[in-house]
Parts: structure tokens; sequence; C-alpha cells
């Protein structure tokens, strides 16, 4: 009977572990996210600029003549 409760306290402190473990890897992403966020957001809105820059759009007349 002693080996039963073992098994049965053993099992039940490693479910318990596991789902600690997960709980503290989901407060971590919680964690991070603001700065994810902004470290995205300041990525963005550099591609975005040079993206701008280098991006010049052809007028009618030039888009006619390139497809003739």
């Amino acid at each position: 009977m002693r080996l039963v409760i073992d098994a049965i306290v053993v099992s039940v402190e490693m479910l318990g572990l596991y789902f600690l473990a997960f709980l503290f890897v989901f407060l971590l992403a919680m964690f991070l996210n603001p700065i994810e966020n902004r470290l995205s957001a300041m990525v963005w809105k550099h591609s975005s600029q040079e993206m701008q820059k280098n991006i010049s759009k052809p007028t009618f007349k030039q888009f006619s003549q390139k497809h003739r």
C-alpha cells in the first residue's frame, strides 16, 4: 500500500512541476512581450523608411511605355 501512495505522490509532484515550468515560460513570455513589440516596431520603422527611399513609383506614362 505504501508503494501505491508513493507512486501517486511522485506522479502528482511530476505533474505539478510540469505545469509550473509552463507557468514560468508563460510569465517570461508576458514579461518579454512589451520589449519584443518595441524592437519589432523599431525594425519595421527602419525597414519601411529604407523601402520608401529605394522605391520610386513610376508615372502612368512610364508604365505604359514599359508594357507595350
